[in-house]
């Protein structure tokens, strides 16, 4: 013991008449620690910690590889409907695209990280919201989406976390939408870690034309069926 304290002695000794070298020694330590507790960050939510939706072991995605452009793409809505109705290996699917909004007549106005999602999303994911209800098959029809779901945080941040969110409207790009539910505080988008607010897809018509299917603008989800 007594050896061990001489060498700490001797060293603070060294260091307190060296400044330049001490300064270069701590500021290694500091990025050395900073570096190592980053990387367990990383490791031990995207390894050692399972991922925050029911039985995550279930899910699936697809994506579309192009070798011959090397193009990794989603899915086109036909290619989801296609899916969706004619495999027999998943429960239930769901598609989502980003959805940039401006959020009015709550204070000032505010540019909101939004998602467009179809109806078996919050199915798909097996995170019901704390508050409310999620997207429903007939919210996700031409002329009936003008529904929304707050993030924890939007809730909290916009609306000070108000019990009676659910009786009130908001203005999304001009236009009225009932809210409709919360969800959780640990929730977090698969697809979107930013996502504020999440309402339906409601696919027009239109877009099932054989010649979109092309346009692989959608990030599907699947959760596969037990066996």
């Amino acid at each position: 013991m007594d050896k061990i304290l001489f060498e700490i002695r001797y060293a603070a000794r060294r260091l307190v008449h060296a400044p330049g070298f001490t300064v270069v020694v701590l500021l290694t330590l500091a990025l050395g620690i900073g570096a190592n507790s980053a990387i367990f960050s990383v490791v031990n939510t995207v390894l050692l910690q399972p991922l925050p939706y029911r039985e995550p072991a279930k899910l699936a995605t697809i994506y579309h590889w192009y070798p011959t452009i090397k193009l990794e793409a989603g899915v086109s809505a036909i290619g989801f409907r296609d899916y969706r109705d004619r495999t027999h290996s998943f429960e239930a699917l769901a598609v989502q695209t980003g959805w940039p909004v401006n959020l009015t007549g709550v204070g000032e106005p505010e540019r909101l990280n939004g998602v467009r999602v179809s109806a078996q999303w919050a199915k798909v994911l097996g995170v019901p919201p704390a508050m409310g209800r999620s997207i429903v098959d007939d919210d996700d029809q031409p002329g009936q989406e003008h529904v929304v779901v707050l993030s924890d945080g939007l809730w909290k941040r916009m609306f000070g976390a108000r019990g009676d969110v659910l009786q009130h409207k908001v203005s999304l790009n001009g236009e009225a939408y009932d809210v409709i539910g919360v969800m959780p505080a640990h929730f977090v988008d698969p697809w979107n870690a930013r996502a504020e607010l999440w309402s339906p897809i409601a696919f027009n018509p239109a877009i099932f034309n054989p010649q979109n299917y092309t346009n692989e603008f959608l990030q599907l989800t699947a959760r596969i069926k037990p066996g």
